[in-house]
């Protein structure tokens, strides 16, 4: 189901992604007994984080006994958001006592979407439980039902608490802010990572004409607007800003926009036909100055540029949560590689025989195989088969 999800959506891990943490199947990190869901491994879905954290509440139910202290819980989620309360929803009357750590208060990172922005129930035949409600809606409806919801069944929910660190000691791992330390079994990393957006990289990106969020297009009535991304949050950014702007532009690397949802590709497809707003394809800004965005061939003026390119996990966070990305290889991967390179250029040097190199070279090739009591040659030669590898 979730493989069918994301052909639906075309949705792939190698375009445009940044490194996500290092999990396993049930979404357990490179720490034992520290779990991490929603945005932090690029769920591209609200309804796929609340599944992600429903189905390892579930997990938990299965593999987890509950502790005999009675100050320590048996799991403790930092982050109100889908995911988080994705969790409660499996973990609520059971006998594991869990605790949710919000550092604002629940589904603050779905208010901070645009205004009016609308969420779509995707994939929709992903079944959550039956008493949480989820339709397609702006997110101002989604908010007050979910909400309600929190209230009502009146999930373990501590907030505004902002965790500074996580330490595991011995089985146990300790959740600490500035004023109290708690201990769980388990810890369930389920936040954002809105709060650090990618950068194009280019000169002039710090301009006050920059936002990396759109909050209200109202406040873009009348102005020119590009908008730089290829994803549902540009396309939505864009859709929104053309209904106020004088003109949206909407600019993408690549040839063709294939990222957004079926439902937002439909709605970019009727604005283009409408001629609401214009797409720029095989386009990367080189620079910005002041309010003119250059290309490699041309610039054009803007008031307002948008950049929604995803996020990415910051070095700060990666390291105070204990975070292993799933780029960061070891040293002996790397020592492995290493010497793996070498045995390759060396094996190549011997494989290619004395005809093709000098005299000198035969000679030198000739005294180091005088080195070894047997023919290297031999030896070797069977190798390229068993890897497969031409050589």
């Amino acid at each position: 189901m979730i493989n069918s999800f994301l052909q639906k959506i075309q949705f792939s891990p190698f375009i445009g992604m940044t490194p996500r943490p290092k999990i396993d199947q049930y979404h357990e990190s490179s720490t034992k007994g520290m779990y991490i869901i929603g945005d932090l491994v690029n769920a591209p879905a609200i309804k796929l984080a609340f599944w992600q954290g429903y189905q390892l509440g579930k997990h938990l139910l299965e593999t987890l006994e509950p502790s005999s202290q009675t100050d320590v819980y048996d799991v403790c989620v930092v982050g109100a958001g889908p995911a988080g309360i994705g969790v409660a929803l499996a973990l609520q009357g059971s006998t594991l006592r869990f605790l949710i750590l919000e550092k604002e208060r629940p589904f603050f990172s779905i208010e901070k979407f645009p205004v009016g922005k609308w969420i779509y129930a995707e994939p929709t035949d992903m079944e959550l439980p039956k008493e949480f409600w989820f339709k397609d809606a702006p997110k101002e409806e989604l908010i007050q039902r979910w909400t309600k919801i929190v209230e009502e069944a009146s999930f373990p929910i501590r907030f505004p608490f902002n965790v500074d660190s996580i330490e595991k000691k011995d089985t146990l791992f300790q959740i600490s802010n500035q004023k109290t330390t708690l201990s769980s079994q388990r810890v369930i990393l389920a936040i954002g990572k809105r709060s650090s957006p990618r950068k194009l990289g280019i000169s002039g990106e710090d301009s006050p004409l920059v936002q990396y969020h759109l909050q209200d297009p109202a406040d873009h009535v009348g102005k020119k607007i590009l908008v730089i991304g290829g994803g549902d949050s540009a396309v939505e950014a864009a859709l929104a800003l053309s209904a106020v702007s004088e003109r949206v532009t909407l600019c993408y690397r690549g040839s063709e926009i294939i990222r957004p949802s079926l439902k937002n590709k439909e709605r970019l497809n009727r604005a283009l036909s409408e001629n609401k707003l214009s797409v720029r394809l095989n386009a990367n800004p080189t620079r910005i100055d002041d309010r003119t965005v250059y290309f490699l061939e041309e610039a054009e003026e803007f008031d307002a540029i948008f950049i929604h390119i995803g996020s990415e996990i910051s070095k700060t966070l990666a390291s105070k949560f204990n975070i292993r990305l799933e780029d960061q290889t070891s040293k002996k991967y790397g020592l492995f590689l290493l010497a793996f390179a070498l045995f390759t250029y060396a094996f190549y040097i011997l494989k290619s025989g004395l005809k093709t190199v000098s005299t000198d070279t035969q000679e030198l090739l000739l005294a180091k195989r005088q080195l070894f009591p047997f023919d290297l040659g031999s030896y070797f030669s069977e190798i390229p088969s068993l890897l497969q590898v031409d050589l």
